[in-house]
C-alpha cells in the first residue's frame, strides 16, 4: 500500500513542530473539516486529517528525525529525591490488574464456600463413640465383660456405660465414674455407668 502524505503536510505544522503545537494544529483543522461542519466531504478529509495526527504521536522520533536532529534519548528514571537522598523502591505496581485480581478473589471465595460445604456436609453428627471401630477412646460406649475387661459396643445395643476419660494410669478417674485398666497398662478408662 502506498505511503499516505506527509502527515504534517495534512497537520499544517513543520516537521519539527513540538507537540503542543501538533495538537493545537489538529485541534483548529478538525473545527475546520469535522463532517458537523463541513458535511460529507469533510468525513474524508477527517479521516485522514485523524489518521496523520495518530502518526505524528505515536512516532516522536520520525518528527526529530524529519527536523535534522537525532531522536533524545529517554530521560533516566529518578534516583533522588528533590531534597537529596536515593528514592526507595515503591511497592509493586497493580495497574492493570483490576480485573484479573476480581477474578481471582472471586474464585477465591468460591473455593472457600466449597470447602466449607464440604467439610460440614462430610462431618459425622453422631456423637463420637457411635461407630464401633475397636479402640476405647472418649465417648465409646462399653459393655464390662468378665473379669472386669471392657469391650466397645454400638451406643443404640445394650451397653453398661459411656467413657468419660481416658487418664494416666497413676490419676484418678471423674467423680460419678469407675475405673478400668485399658489393653495399655498406661491409661485408665473411667467409665460412666448407666443407671439401671
Amino acid at each position: 500500500m502506498p505511503d499516505r502524505r506527509d502527515p504534517h503536510e495534512v497537520l499544517g505544522v513543520a516537521p519539527g513542530a513540538s507537540p503542543a503545537e501538533v495538537r493545537a494544529a489538529y485541534r483548529a483543522r478538525a473545527r475546520a473539516l469535522h463532517p458537523d461542519r463541513a458535511g460529507a466531504a469533510g468525513a474524508a478529509a477527517m479521516a485522514e486529517l485523524n489518521e496523520a495526527y495518530r502518526r505524528v504521536r505515536s512516532d516522536p522520533a520520525r518528527s526529530a528525525a524529519a527536523a535534522g536532529a537525532p531522536p533524545a534519548p529517554p530521560a533516566p528514571p529518578t534516583t533522588s529525591r528533590p531534597g537529596g537522598g536515593p528514592v526507595a523502591p515503591g511497592p509493586p505496581s497493580v495497574a492493570g490488574w483490576g480485573r484479573p485480581l476480581a477474578v481471582l478473589v472471586v474464585l477465591a471465595l468460591v473455593a472457600a464456600v466449597v470447602v466449607v460445604v464440604a467439610t460440614v456436609a462430610g462431618r459425622d453428627d453422631a456423637p463420637p463413640g457411635d461407630d464401633v471401630d475397636g479402640s476405647i477412646g472418649l465417648g465409646s460406649c462399653v459393655a464390662v465383660a468378665t473379669g472386669g475387661r471392657l469391650a466397645e459396643v454400638a451406643c443404640d445395643q445394650p451397653h453398661d456405660g459411656r467413657v468419660a476419660a481416658v487418664v494416666a494410669f497413676d490419676q484418678e478417674c471423674p467423680a460419678g465414674t469407675l475405673t478400668f485398666a485399658s489393653a495399655s497398662s498406661s491409661r485408665a478408662v473411667c467409665v460412666a455407668v448407666r443407671p439401671g
